[in-house]
């Protein structure tokens, strides 16, 4: 799910928007999410993805994903270049992989989000948005009814600290309200 949640926020996520820094984030978590491990320069497809990773390359990724994410339909048709298939042996596991490969980081993309959401086995609805900032995510528990999800912690306390606060100002009052003589 991890994964997942990296592709839908990064969906969400201009680009152009980000400081250097929060860029460099953005790369290494979408690193994680189509590779599976944190970003190695020295990894067999580090120099590839350094190259893809522009700004103009994690624009384009974006757009095509943004579009997916916000039409709402329920097939979608997302056009990929060439690619190479990959089947391999893990020499720690001895099991059976594959990979789909390709020097565009947009086919790339594309490639994760569709296996993410075929092997995460999701159905209509399992997506929601987060009740504070409206992110796409999958919730790692199922949502109770009537209750709001959030996509983090961050977002969670955020929403809690704006009821604790509405509540201590109508307690203040109702106080302020009995001690006023008639």
């Amino acid at each position: 799910m991890a994964r997942l949640n990296t592709l839908l926020r990064f969906g969400q996520t201009d680009p152009w928007l980000l400081t250097n820094g929060k860029r460099d984030e953005l790369v290494d978590d979408l690193y994680f999410a189509i590779y599976g491990i944190k970003r190695d320069p020295h990894h067999e497809h580090g120099a590839d993805f350094a190259k893809s990773t522009t700004r103009e390359g994690l624009k384009r990724a974006y757009e095509g994903l943004k579009e997916h994410l916000v039409c709402g339909d329920k097939e979608h048709h997302l056009e990929i270049g060439p690619q190479t298939l990959w089947i391999r042996v893990n020499p720690n596991s001895q099991e059976y992989y594959y990979q789909f490969d390709n020097n565009d980081l947009r086919d790339r993309v594309f490639v994760t989000y569709a296996d993410a959401l075929f092997m995460a086995e999701l159905k209509e609805g399992d997506i929601v948005k987060c009740a504070n900032c409206r992110t796409q995510f999958v919730p790692l528990r199922k949502p109770k009814k009537g209750k709001p999800s959030y996509c983090s912690k961050r977002c969670a306390n955020v929403i809690a600290s704006r009821n604790f606060r509405a509540n201590k100002r109508a307690k203040t009052k109702k106080k302020a309200a009995k001690k006023k003589p008639k």
